[in-house]
């Protein structure tokens, strides 16, 4: 009886411990698979660009190359273009030059060799035209311009980055904050115009005033507010005045909002 007794009890010890050590090994398996994401999250999880502070090298930042959109054609007029965003390859917009003033003071080859989307050219002309007859010249500076040019001028700030010391990636980061990359930029799609000039001085003149006061009502926007860069991610520009139409130029205006903030996508 005795034999048989020791006998169970060495069972149910036998039993205990496997349940025990089996247990254990659950426990660990299940806090690997915590720590250790699937490749699928990481793949497909997507990293916002971070802020880069001015002239510091230490901060941390990253380049993401921008997705190819669709262009909507019924909504063409608000296509979202940003370092997030590009237009779709081999995207090519039909042009129109505007008709200068003979009495523009800055009436040059260049100014007059400007175009702008097909569309919008004749918008920016009774814009143009109404400046004129308040005293106003609102002298194009740069309207559409092809994705190569846009490169060359992104690359050259690329290099001025590297020059300084940046990284590549932060050279590229550094870069999208002053001239967007080739194909993400308004320019591109020829909905845009810098005007007279391409300098901060430009806020304090008689035309920015006048467009602050009046463009809206022709369809334009100022595109990148002095506080909206932490949305747009691109410095003030006080020069560049981007189409959207009439109906949405005046709800902007109204809101005070950027036209990421408007459309509500980043």
């Amino acid at each position: 009886m005795k034999s048989k007794k020791n006998l169970w009890m060495t069972l149910i010890v036998l039993v205990v411990a496997v349940s025990v050590v089996s247990v254990i090994l659950l426990e660990k398996t299940e806090d690997s698979k915590e720590k250790k994401p699937s490749k699928t999250t990481q793949t497909t999880q997507k990293k916002e660009p971070q802020t880069v502070t001015k002239n510091n090298q230490n901060t941390k930042s990253e380049f993401v190359e921008a997705v190819e959109i669709t262009i909507n054609k019924s909504k063409w007029n608000l296509t979202l273009l940003n370092r997030n965003y590009k237009l779709p390859a081999g995207y090519v917009p039909k042009t129109a030059k505007i008709k200068l003033s003979e009495n523009d003071p800055r009436r040059t080859q260049k100014a007059l060799n400007e175009t702008l989307d097909y569309r919008v050219a004749p918008e920016y002309q009774k814009m143009y035209d109404a400046a004129v007859k308040d005293g106003i010249y609102l002298t194009p500076c740069s309207g559409y311009r092809s994705v190569a040019l846009q490169e060359s001028i992104f690359n050259r700030y690329v290099k001025m980055y590297e020059d300084e010391g940046y990284s590549a990636d932060k050279a590229k980061y550094k870069a999208s904050n002053t001239s967007l990359p080739p194909g993400t930029s308004e320019h591109n799609m020829g909905l845009a115009m810098d005007i007279i000039n391409t300098r901060d001085v430009f806020k304090d003149s008689k035309e920015y005033a006048w467009l602050e006061k009046n463009a809206h009502n022709y369809g334009f926007i100022l595109r990148y507010p002095k506080d909206k860069t932490q949305i747009t991610n691109v410095m003030y520009e006080p020069w560049h005045w981007r189409y959207v139409g009439v109906d949405d130029a005046v709800k902007i205006k109204n809101s005070g909002k950027c036209l990421e903030e408007y459309l509500g996508v980043k």
